[in-house]
């Protein structure tokens, strides 16, 4: 009977629904896996992302025309087994996360360091993008 449905009800389960829809897979974009911080040291621009339990061949840097992308595939910790998942905050899967870089790069002589599981990719500025003291001559 359609009287006995609560249409409160029914829409809070339908956004757990959702909420675990995208708790169990990767959210791409500026929210999404992996988390980075970006820093601009004035003669680069160093990006640093948290990848635990990854290994160097899981993980992809490109960059083209001022964009970085950062992509890889995180394997679950457990393979197929007897066992109830009670909860699952780790999740696995493939990610890719873009950035637009507002600087001009030399690209030659970008770098990526892999090291206990935090992914550092440094990208030197320019010559033409990197900050220089303007001196003031007095008249």
């Amino acid at each position: 009977m359609l009287w006995n449905v609560d249409p409160w009800r029914e829409l809070e389960r339908m956004r757990r629904g959702i909420d675990n829809l995208f708790n169990t897979s990767y959210q791409t974009g500026k929210t999404g896996y992996p988390p980075v911080n970006v820093y601009d040291t004035g003669n680069e621009v160093l990006v640093r992302a948290e990848l635990p339990g990854m290994v160097k061949a899981d993980i992809g840097v490109t960059f083209a025309e001022g964009n970085l992308t950062l992509s890889g595939k995180r394997k679950p910790l457990v393979e197929n087994g007897t066992y109830a998942v009670i909860r699952n905050e780790r999740v696995s899967g493939e990610f890719e996360k873009n950035f637009s870089i507002p600087y001009s790069i030399v690209q030659d002589k970008i770098s990526a360091d892999f090291k206990n599981g935090v992914l550092t990719i440094t990208l030197p500025k320019a010559e033409e993008a990197k900050p220089r003291k303007i001196d003031v001559c007095v008249n």
